[in-house]
């Protein structure tokens, strides 16, 4: 049985700064900065600076979108799996990422496996 790597729970600033940057744009919203309006659920509500939302999995649908011109610096965390899959509900899609490939796909064009 091989024992597990402890790491520690603290990254210093210089190691984050050597870090590769990872940029990522949203492929539904391409105009994601700014001031936003938080899409949780059924509810809107607008979102800025020092504001915060955490989602535990599952959670409710949830989405952002900037309609603003005003910039919104944001901190944004969780898994980064080799394939995600994310639907939204007021869209009517679905987003697959599979490593570097990303496809969105139209909620009307699934279809079931198991027909």
């Amino acid at each position: 049985m091989s024992e597990s790597v402890q790491r520690s729970p603290l990254i210093r600033a210089g190691t984050i700064a050597a870090l590769p940057e990872f940029r990522f744009q949203h492929p539904l919203n391409p105009r994601l900065s700014g001031r936003g309006i938080a899409e949780i659920g059924d509810e809107e509500v607008e979102v800025g600076p020092g504001d915060f939302m955490g989602f535990a999995t599952p959670s409710s649908a949830h989405h952002l979108r900037n309609p603003f011109d005003v910039d919104l610096v944001y901190l944004m965390g969780g898994e980064h799996r080799e394939v995600e899959v994310a639907d939204f509900p007021r869209l009517r899609k679905r987003l697959i990422r599979d490593g570097d490939d990303l496809q969105v796909v139209a909620w009307d064009d699934l279809g079931s496996f198991w027909k």
